[in-house]
Parts: C-alpha cells; structure tokens; sequence
C-alpha cells in the first residue's frame, strides 16, 4: 500500500471543485447580464462635520445599456459645535443608462435617476427628531471595466431631498451577473 499524505484528497477536491467552479464561470460569462449589484460611498470631513455616505443597489437590465434598480441609502453626519447627529435611511426606484456596453478596460460613461424616500433623525443635546421627505436623485459618472463582469464606479450626485439637497462624489464597485 503506497503512503498519500493527509492534505491529497482534500487538495484533490479543491482542485477538481475549482475546475468545475471555472468551467461554469466561462459558460455564465458567455451568456448576457441580466442583473448587477452596486456599492458605492463617500467619506468627507470638515472642521465642523464628518459625513459617511452608503448607497447599494440591485438591478435589473432591461436592455443591453438600461438597468432598473432598486436602491438603499444611509447619509451619517456628525457635527462637533454644537453637537448633533444625524442618520438618513433612504430606498428608491430609477434607472441607469450606460452610454455603451462595457467590455474589460473600457471607461464607459452613465448617467441616473431616481425617486424615492427618506426618514431622517436628528439627535442634539435633549432632543432628538424625525421627519419623512421624498427624495430626487440624480447621478453622472464613469464606470472602469476590470472585467466583462465588474467594474470601480466613480460618479457625482445630487439629491433632493425637503428641505435640503445633498451634492457629493461617490466611489463604488459594481457586480453584473
């Protein structure tokens, strides 16, 4: 009986589920994204505010450039003098139009838009608030293929929302599968 180490059969496994898990990749790449799933945030700070900005998505591709999604957004802020903190949760409904079909290292240009709405609390010193608004988002930026399948996103918002708008920039990954 000829000796085998511990570790071969597992390590035959992994090779063999690896191959399987390749095989079934090239033949999913082959066929056309239906769905895609973003993720994108911000970060800034001045001397008197720190904001973190959140934003996922899922889509749904209509047509080869045309994405319906459906969106999830948190803007965190907090400010020093005088003290208060605020969260915004917010879903929305748009759409995303991509200027061409991305292929691997491409920069393909999109825009977006969305409606949706928003609950925003507010807590100062003793005090803390709430209030709904609706909300209009409206997005213009670069997608950066690294793959047929995944992108880095980098894009410029504005949201409007009662009683104030929000601008930023956002930078993000995006999945289609």
């Amino acid at each position: 009986m000829r000796y085998r180490p511990a570790f071969s059969r597992p390590l035959v496994h992994c090779v063999l589920a690896s191959v399987a898990a390749l095989s079934l990749a090239t033949s999913a790449l082959a066929q056309d994204k239906r769905s895609e799933v973003s993720m994108s945030g911000d970060i800034s700070s001045t001397d008197n505010n720190d904001r973190t900005v959140i934003w996922a998505s899922y889509g749904f591709y209509l047509t080869p450039q045309m994405v319906l999604k459906l969106g999830y957004s948190r803007f965190y802020t907090w400010q020093h003098a005088p003290y208060s903190e605020q969260v915004t949760n917010g879903y929305d409904v748009g759409a995303r139009y991509y200027f061409q079909v991305g292929r691997t290292g491409e920069f393909v240009p999109f825009v977006e838009a969305a409606l949706g709405t928003s609950e925003t609390t507010t807590w100062t010193t003793g005090n803390t608030d709430s209030s709904s608004s609706s909300t209009l988002t409206l997005k213009g930026g670069f997608s950066y293929f690294i793959s047929e399948s995944a992108s880095f996103d980098l894009s410029v918002y504005q949201r409007s929302e009662d009683p104030s708008d929000t601008t930023g920039i956002l930078f993000g990954t995006t999945v289609r599968f």
